[in-house]
């Protein structure tokens, strides 16, 4: 049996990466005002945007003891199919930069989770942007 189901209750370190997950005993809270800050947003931010932001501040929360990754991005695209834009794939190639650009945003949410700072976000908005782009061009207009 698989004890490792829902929020995790235990704090954790990403192995190779210097961003400092919610503190186990905040999960739940930090989780619910994500869900609060999605609600409040959705009709203000552009979808891919909105998407980005969302997924950025999941992964920051690190809810899971597993598969936190795979979940932030399903539920970005999910996001993106709520306003109707196609969904898109990260792929494992890029995956260093991907890290990379993620760790960039960090700096934007060290001191507030919820803290959204374009300049700190804006290598991440062009690489999930160049990303979202090329996905469409190959996916469905070969």
């Amino acid at each position: 049996m698989d004890n490792r189901k829902g929020f995790r209750n235990h704090d954790i370190r990403i192995l190779g990466q210097p961003f400092k997950p919610s503190p186990a005993r905040y999960v739940k809270a930090d989780v619910e005002l994500l869900l609060k800050w999605y609600n409040q947003n959705k009709k203000k931010i552009h979808p891919l945007i909105l998407a980005i932001f969302f997924h950025h501040k999941f992964e920051k929360i690190h809810p899971f003891s597993d598969g936190n990754g795979r979940t932030g991005r399903i539920l970005m695209n999910h996001i993106l199919r709520l306003a109707d834009y196609p969904p898109f794939i990260i792929p494992r190639r890029l995956r260093r930069e991907y890290l990379e650009v993620m760790s960039e945003a960090d700096k934007s949410t060290e001191k507030d989770l919820f803290g959204v700072n374009l300049k700190e976000y804006k290598t991440l908005i062009n690489f999930i942007y160049i990303q979202f782009t090329s996905s469409y061009w190959d996916t469905f207009l070969i």
